[in-house]
């Protein structure tokens, strides 16, 4: 009896841990997404500000870099030379943190609704994808 009770407590606590494991480990893909902004119109951006601005993330794919969330602070121009300054977050890989230096300038995408809304273009600069 206590050996059956022992192996229905074992299963009922693997499987528990798979309940809890697998949404966690999803979430966490999710979040670590490159952020998109639809109907966005292109610009530059200078870089004005770097740092990290979030938490250390393992990598879900099981890579053996960790992914820092980074804070960029940046002066946007448009196509019609006016400016203005916003911030976005990337997610971006230890190994590739000096990929980014103040003074560097980026392509991004802003909302044409809130231009304070911007994003890095993923057509010019590769972003990390979970």
């Amino acid at each position: 009896m206590n050996t059956l009770l022992i192996i229905l407590l074992i299963i009922t606590g693997m499987a528990g841990f798979f309940i809890i494991i697998r949404p966690a480990a999803t979430s966490d893909r999710k979040a670590l997404q490159p952020k998109d902004i639809p109907g966005s119109i292109p610009a530059t951006g200078i870089i004005t500000d770097f740092y990290k601005g979030g938490g250390k993330y393992s990598q879900p794919s099981g890579g053996l870099d960790y992914v820092y969330k980074m804070f960029i602070g940046l002066e946007i121009t448009d196509q019609s030379i006016n400016n203005w300054e916003a911030h976005t977050y990337e997610f971006v890989r230890e190994s590739q943190l000096n990929i980014y230096r103040i003074g560097d300038t980026l392509h991004v995408k802003y909302d044409p609704a809130d231009k304070k809304n911007v994003v890095l273009d993923g057509d010019f600069h590769k972003r990390y994808q979970p």
